[in-house]
């Protein structure tokens, strides 16, 4: 892969990473402050639409054949979430809740398949995908890292009136990379994705790896929906919240550049126990501790319960499985973890927030990371075998 065509997939993972920080950090803190919505409301919209994405995703994605169906995809996809920012900007203040849970709820469901599809773009036009993933990914981490601390500062200086112009603005550099990137593929458009599910789940120790990066990334749930919320609470100020997700994004971006020198494959088991072991002391940690600096540290974990779990089922992904298989198989991790067991998390998580008011929710996600610990450990022999 040429360095033109490498910068296109950076501008890509860049303009996706700037709307997921917008969408992970404050979208729902701009609910629940400029809109009154509950932490359980929100709870219930971001879990319906986790839920839906095990259908919308795999309907999106079984429609494309082919890679130039996979960058149309994309370009329709940023075209109407353009189109939904403007509404936003110009309507907000005339919508009623109903609509504007109706136009968020739009939002989130056509953003859903979006990592399954540019991580699809990357090995599509990447002839060293498994050798460079990190690498390349490492520029999505950057964008977030520096939008998340940016964004906190400019909301904290203005209002969080100024919300929808930046999500428009995100999802118009979205539209723009997605334009930008190459008509053809490393496979000179010959390769048709296949979307049999029933042949990736034969391979037993790729359902064990599947399962258990799931479970993991959906502790996350949380994290991602409700903690600056419970960061608020805790009299966090909101530059200071900026910045325990920024440094979160800092250690994910050290494990993205240097996890290539690890071989994966010689310690996957290992390598997926050190995940489950952190990832459990990471939610159990966050729920005894909440003073500031403390959880600064404790957000270092995010390296592990995050992006080595990450990099270690799409590594494998793009080393073990058939190309015309990779979408497919990306597609399943996505929609378990980001679609059922995130919407379960979610629906439970505002729930429990809803009715103690307190931290006690985060051992809920310890729990769920122990159960991926003790899962892994009754199958280690799919692996054992394979050594």
């Amino acid at each position: 892969m040429n360095i033109s065509e490498n910068i296109k997939i950076i501008f890509l993972y860049s303009s996706t990473f700037l709307v997921i920080s917008l969408f992970a950090a404050y979208l729902p803190f701009w609910l629940h402050k400029a809109f009154g919505l509950e932490a359980k409301l929100i709870g219930i919209i971001f879990g319906i639409t986790g839920f839906l994405k095990i259908f919308t995703n795999s309907l999106m994605v079984g429609k494309i054949k082919k890679y130039e169906y996979l960058k149309t995809t994309l370009l329709l996809i940023g075209f109407i979430l353009s189109l939904l920012g403007l509404a936003l900007i110009f309507f907000n203040n005339s919508f009623n809740k109903l609509t504007l849970i109706a136009v968020i709820f739009t939002i989130l469901i056509l953003f859903a398949p979006i990592i399954t599809l540019i991580d699809a773009v990357c090995e599509s036009l990447n002839k060293n995908a498994a050798k460079t993933y990190g690498k390349i990914r490492l520029s999505g981490s950057l964008s977030f890292l520096f939008s998340v601390y940016i964004i906190g500062l400019v909301i904290q200086k203005v209002s969080f009136a100024v919300f929808p112009y930046l999500l428009f603005s995100a999802f118009f550099l979205f539209f723009l990379s997605v334009l930008y990137l190459p008509k053809h593929d490393k496979y000179d458009i010959n390769l048709s994705y296949s979307h049999d599910y029933a042949k990736v789940i034969k391979n037993k120790q790729f359902l064990i790896i599947l399962i258990v990066c799931s479970l993991i990334q959906s502790s996350h749930a949380v994290y991602y929906s409700f903690s600056t919320i419970l960061w608020h609470n805790l009299g966090i100020e909101t530059d200071n919240i900026g910045k325990l997700w920024a440094w979160a994004v800092v250690v994910e971006i050290l494990v993205f550049f240097y996890i290539n020198k690890a071989n994966i494959s010689k310690n996957i088991f290992a390598l997926l126990l050190f995940c489950t072991v952190c990832s459990t002391s990471r939610w159990i940690l966050t729920f005894y501790f909440t003073d500031f600096f403390t959880l600064l540290i404790i957000q270092s974990l995010h390296s592990v319960s995050f992006a080595l779990t990450h990099y270690i089922i799409v590594v494998y992904i793009y080393n073990v499985v058939k190309p015309k298989l990779k979408l497919v198989s990306l597609n399943m991790y996505f929609i378990l973890s980001s679609g059922l067991f995130m919407t379960i998390m979610t629906i439970l998580s505002g729930l429990i927030i809803s009715t103690y008011k307190g931290q006690s929710v985060y051992l809920l996600m310890a729990f769920i990371c122990f159960l991926s610990l003790l899962f892994l450990y009754c199958n280690k022999r799919f692996f054992i075998k394979r050594s």
